[in-house]
């Protein structure tokens, strides 16, 4: 899945190439591959990522046009700098 910017896998989002779930998995994926020298994530919800991949796509399957939001799990993932 090679996409350089939001736009590019929103565009992809749109179109079916890709879906907000696969999408979610290649970032997990991606996070865990990262995380051992990046040491920044202190909890990630994977549940509740997913619970939300699963909404978007739903929405996208609907008809609803992708949206930036679709590719921000917010609450997810927590670092040193989120609020409790």
């Amino acid at each position: 899945m090679v996409a350089t910017t939001l736009l590019d896998w929103q565009a992809k989002l749109r179109t079916g190439e890709i879906t907000a779930s696969g999408l979610l998995e290649t970032a997990l994926d991606r996070l865990m591959h990262l995380e051992p020298r990046l040491n920044a994530i202190t909890q990630i919800d994977r549940d509740f990522a997913r619970s939300a991949a699963q909404a978007a796509d739903e929405r996208i399957h609907g008809g609803d046009r992708a949206q930036p939001k679709d590719l921000r799990f917010r609450g997810a993932i927590s670092h040193p700098t989120t609020p409790p």
